[in-house]
């Protein structure tokens, strides 16, 4: 899905689920759940969250590029 995709590069490139959300102009749970649905479908956990931060997998930067 080009949404989910789209919603993901957005993520990585604004470094946070909020500023995404800001760009995208949609509620970050929104975007956080559109991620979640990105690595369901594709069995890989593309971002390591915590309530403070977040990190690129090696698979999320993979699917980045």
């Amino acid at each position: 899905d080009l949404n989910l995709l789209n919603t993901f590069i957005a993520v990585v490139e604004t470094g946070s689920m909020t500023q995404a959300a800001k760009r995208l102009k949609q509620p970050i749970s929104r975007v956080s759940r559109a991620v979640l649905r990105l690595e369901d479908s594709l069995s890989q956990h593309l971002i390591l969250r915590t309530t403070r931060s977040f990190q690129v997998t090696e698979a999320g930067r993979n699917l980045f590029r």
